[in-house]
């Protein structure tokens, strides 16, 4: 994982510096935190549960999400970020003959990405972000008419981008609404294939 992390550190940081040396815009450095809450909804690997247990299946696919980054703003429309996302817990059960199998997945991981912004106003900007997520999925699947119940993880690392909104409040203070895709291998993970809606606190200084 640490080192699918430096190489996606090194891909997106030479990305930017590329595109802020022909953006021609005047910079403005500057570093924030941020936090956010949202409801991630994800697609669970049925196909692979239905092979284990039987077709009688039930998907909880969504649940509650939140997140943390730091970011540096390299110019008045680049910026890195690097944050930690948890997207809660999914399940799926599957009933055949009576017997209840459960599946529950836990997914969550660091990101790194860059993001263009487009200012509209002095208080409003557009963005769009790409980036990479490097995931850990853990897993317990129970199996009356077998073994009980077994727990297990895997990990791996994809695609993400999104867009969205900030508001500037003041000086120190933004708030800012995203809409994120998070491309987590469905069957390596369990879950995947997140997209989360959220809303985000950013503290400038």
């Amino acid at each position: 994982m640490y080192k699918q992390l430096a190489v996606s550190l090194k891909a997106v940081s030479l990305a930017t510096l590329f595109v802020a040396s022909f953006s021609g815009v005047v910079h403005a450095e500057k570093n924030y935190l941020g936090l956010g809450l949202g409801q991630a909804s994800s697609t669970i690997d049925e196909d692979g549960i239905r092979l284990i247990s039987g077709p009688l299946i039930s998907s909880d696919d969504k649940d509650s999400s939140f997140k943390f980054f730091y970011g540096h703003q390299v110019s008045e429309v680049i910026a890195l970020e690097f944050g930690y996302t948890d997207l809660g817990n999914v399940s799926a059960t599957e009933s055949s003959l009576g017997i209840v199998d459960t599946y529950e997945f836990e997914v969550s991981g660091i990101s790194l990405s860059a993001l263009g912004k487009l200012p509209v106003s002095d208080r409003v900007d557009l963005f769009g972000r790409i980036g990479v997520f490097l995931w850990d999925s853990d897993f317990t699947v129970c199996l009356p008419s077998a073994s009980g119940c077994i727990g297990g993880s895997d990990d791996g690392s994809d695609l993400l981008y999104g867009f969205g909104i900030d508001f500037k409040i003041n000086d120190k203070i933004r708030l800012r609404g995203e809409y994120e895709m998070l491309d987590v291998d469905v069957v390596k993970a369990g879950a995947g294939e997140f997209s989360v809606l959220s809303g985000n606190l950013v503290f400038d200084f």
